[in-house]
């Protein structure tokens, strides 16, 4: 990475010998301070400072800095130089995220040398595994947090809504949730004897609690660093299709599958149908995000149909937008649920419903199938208006409106019965009524939406 001239240019400008020595001193300084004011009865010790620090050093400061080292560039106008470089999307990625964080990590590293020592020596009956757990988890807390907050600002560049914004916010809301996460994991890690650490099972594995999550903190770090790595590809027009979009789902069902809580004793089919459950639920939620958040650039749209017309399947999967693939994960999960027998006394202990009435689920989930149609319909419809200023605001009242607030209506003048069809499934319905008022719904917003690209693509 020290080859890395992105890495070696933040190198010059981060660590120049005035804040190398400057850093160190400051620590110290405030480190004797608390030293010689110290109070164990209270929370005023030097450890706690030496986790203060760590915090504001790695999750407040180092978070800004890999939030903004990219939309500085942007706000200055030398990012357009910058992506003519003859740097790769991957050298670009390591050398904007370590490199604009490098400062803060040495102060970083200081302080958890520093902790270290005074565990040791003041702590003895603190275990030296807890220890280790204890550093490893505060490392992958600040990468983490750093690498999301990068990712996040990434986002906003390849989306076009930076220019006009001067102040970001995202980091510092990074910032606080990771730092409220770290405060939680270092109280479970020093008033959690080893002997006493939670058990989590995940398919038929027993794991104590924090190697399991660091573990799965780990895991995270890496979808993480790709995720920026994607979206630099992007800036730089080196674009790697929705290959590692489709795997981090794939991980993700994976991963969620093995807390679904199964038993020896129940059949096959039933697990399976827990499973794929779990599944359709995660993909939805994050096809949801992807068309939330991807760009929504018309030219991109034209290419992908240009690709599709062309017969070119490679160009094509190559440009496919990342709902879209999400949305073909959600119809093929939803397929093989359809296709997977329903035993009644398995719904009955699942949904805890009398069946002396009928139940429809798998009409209920047709029908959230075509309730999502009309959702991502509904956002490209919004994307799509040249006129839009807060789009994603828009969307956000929309679904509000759909999911909450017209429904509180219905309930509140006695009409939730007759018209809760409308607003989302309901399996005790007729069939007909389960469905039509979904696929009604789905249908009007897509014919709005195809007027407005073939309105775009007229005018283009």
């Amino acid at each position: 990475m020290l080859f890395n001239a992105e890495f070696r240019r933040y190198l010059w400008v981060e660590l120049n010998l005035h804040r190398v020595v400057v850093m160190p001193l400051v620590l110290a300084g405030l480190f004797y301070l608390t030293w010689i004011t110290r109070s164990y009865e209270t929370l005023w010790n030097p450890r706690n400072f030496l986790l203060t620090s760590f915090m504001i050093l790695t999750l407040i400061w180092g978070v800004r800095q890999a939030g903004d080292t990219v939309i500085q560039e942007v706000l200055q106008r030398t990012w357009d130089t910058q992506r003519m470089s003859i740097l790769s999307p991957w050298s670009m990625t390591w050398g904007k995220l370590f490199g604009s964080t490098i400062f803060t990590w040495y102060g970083a590293l200081l302080t958890l040398v520093a902790l270290y020592l005074v565990i040791i020596n003041h702590y003895p009956f603190f275990p030296e595994d807890r220890l280790w757990q204890l550093m490893l988890f505060a490392v992958g807390c600040g990468l983490l947090a750093q690498a999301l907050s990068m990712m996040f600002s990434m986002l906003n560049i390849v989306n076009g809504t930076m220019e006009q914004r001067r102040h970001f916010s995202t980091p510092l809301i990074i910032g606080l949730l990771f730092s409220f996460f770290f405060f939680i994991g270092v109280e479970h890690l020093f008033h959690t004897p080893l002997d006493q650490e939670p058990i989590i099972q995940w398919y038929d594995y027993f794991v104590p609690l924090t190697p399991f999550a660091l573990i799965s903190m780990g895991a995270l770090l890496l979808w993480s660093w790709l995720g920026v790595y994607r979206l630099m590809s992007m800036e730089l027009q080196k674009h790697k299709g929705p290959l590692m979009w489709l795997l981090f789902l794939i991980f993700l069902c994976g991963y969620a599958a093995g807390f679904v809580p199964v038993t020896r004793s129940m059949a096959a089919e039933d697990q399976q149908l827990l499973k794929l459950g779990s599944a359709l639920l995660i993909i939805t939620a994050m096809t949801y995000l992807a068309a939330f958040f991807e760009s929504k650039d018309l030219l991109a749209y034209r290419k992908t149909l240009f690709h599709a017309r062309r017969g070119d399947l490679i160009a094509l999967f190559r440009a496919l937008p990342l709902w879209w693939v999400g949305l073909c994960l959600v119809v093929a999960v939803q397929i093989t649920i359809l296709f997977t027998p329903f035993r009644a006394d398995f719904i009955q202990a699942t949904v805890s419903h009398d069946l002396t009435a009928p139940l429809h689920i798998k009409w209920a989930l047709v029908a959230a199938l075509f309730f999502a149609i009309r959702d991502l319909a509904l956002m490209q419809l919004l994307y799509l208006n040249p006129k839009a200023k807060r789009a994603k605001l828009t969307i956000l009242l929309y679904l509000t409106l759909f999911y909450v607030l017209l429904p509180e209506v219905a309930k509140a003048v006695g009409l939730e019965s007759l018209l809760a069809s409308l607003f989302y499934p309901v399996a005790t319905k007729d069939p007909l009524i389960i469905v039509s008022p979904a696929v009604v719904e789905a249908l009007v917003v897509i014919s709005l939406a195809w007027s407005r690209w073939k309105g775009l693509m007229r005018a283009a």
